[in-house]
């Protein structure tokens, strides 16, 4: 292990089982051990701080961000699906409570009319009046039940703007991200060998290192740990833009955290490496 820059405030021990779990992607890929830890014959991994990181974690605190309010958005649409669901339910209690209504009037008032069109009965008219009173509060319950769904359409709506502005929040953030990322070199570090050489030009060594200049998440770091491997393996870029070995591979996705897996495409660069 090299320098870690403590400005990241990740410790030796944490990035070294990052580097560890990085090499073992490989190693597995390649059924034996290609990448060991040597301290003393191997080459340096660092971890280097500079304005890239800085932006980096600027990216990554308006991701956490916008998770927070893609999950805010999520409970606001939530709501408006229990919102509908009750004034879909309103609605239709409503116009069935109406119906009815209208049907109990209607022969309501063929009643009154049978009944002035005879003569008087007073305990035909008491029957009536109790009717009478029956659909008055009949209409009293459906005026109180239209008042109350006008309020649950008045929420509703409420709750369908404040949806559209954490939408256009969203939308801010995304665009916010997508121009920091653009500011983002396409990789997150560097594999550099040099070869050493005597005063007559004969190859004495190789001097390699990796440096790390930036990573959003640990997740990530893993990452790009495993691609700068790869190139130490040997192995260029792949076009598979899933793959570890892609070369834009710093364009991360904000919103999961997939396990780290090699890709068809970085097994086949690694497999015709070996056989050649």
């Amino acid at each position: 292990m090299g320098a870690v820059d403590p400005r990241f405030g990740l410790s030796t021990e944490r990035f070294e089982a990052k580097a560890q779990a990085a090499a073992e992607h490989w190693n597995e890929a390649a059924g034996r051990p290609v990448l060991v830890q040597d301290e003393a014959r191997g080459f340096p991994v660092h971890l280097r701080h500079d304005w890239r990181q800085e932006r980096a974690q600027e990216i990554a605190d308006l991701a956490s961000d916008l998770n927070e309010l893609q999950a805010r958005l999520e409970a606001k649409s939530e709501a408006l699906r229990r919102q509908d669901r009750e004034i879909d339910a309103g609605n239709a209690a409503y116009e069935r409570r109406l119906r009815d209504y209208g049907s109990d009037v209607e022969a309501f008032n063929a009643a009154v009319s049978r009944h002035n069109r005879g003569a008087s009965d007073a305990p035909e008219s008491a029957s009536l009046r109790r009717e009478e009173a029956r659909l008055n509060q009949s209409r009293s319950e459906l005026r109180a039940l239209d008042t109350r769904l006008a309020r649950l359409e008045e929420i509703r709506n409420a709750t369908v703007r404040e949806h559209n502005a954490l939408a256009d929040e969203i939308n801010s953030y995304v665009a916010r991200i997508n121009r920091a990322v653009a500011t983002m070199p396409p990789e997150a570090g560097a594999y550099r060998g040099r070869q050493r050489l005597d005063r007559h030009g004969r190859i004495l060594g190789v001097e390699r290192e990796i440096s790390i200049y930036f990573y959003y998440r640990e997740h990530d770091l893993e990452l790009f740990l495993a691609h700068e491997f790869g190139h130490a393996l040997g192995l260029g870029h792949v076009a598979d833009p899933e793959a570890v070995m892609h070369a834009a591979n710093t364009i991360v996705d904000f919103s999961e955290v997939r396990p780290l897996q090699l890709m068809p495409a970085d097994i086949a660069a690694l497999q015709a490496l070996c056989e050649g």
